[in-house]
């Protein structure tokens, strides 16, 4: 599942993980307008909010150099393709 998921990150150009995923956790951001580290994560907390109103999907928003990032933990065994889609 963690593979699937790094491949369809790893599709989209606006997209960035913080690092190659070994494991059932991933932490990604959205990379588009600013470059401005804080501004890049209000955009992610605001996409965090988006995923749990709209796909009550839940994923946490760490402190990762010096901006936040999205964390999912991919745990759930009836977790579908569908479901990694549409974060």
């Amino acid at each position: 599942m963690v593979n699937r998921f790094n491949r369809l990150i790893d599709e989209r150009d606006y997209i960035e993980r913080a690092s190659v995923s070994e494991m059932n956790i991933v932490c990604f951001r959205d990379t588009r307008g600013s470059q401005n580290e804080a501004t890049r994560g209000e955009r992610n907390q605001r996409l965090q909010r988006g995923l749990m109103k709209d796909c009550q999907t839940f994923v946490s928003l760490p402190r990762f150099r010096e901006s936040r990032w999205l964390k999912a933990v991919l745990l759930n065994p009836f977790t579908t393709e569908n479901d990694l889609q549409a974060i």
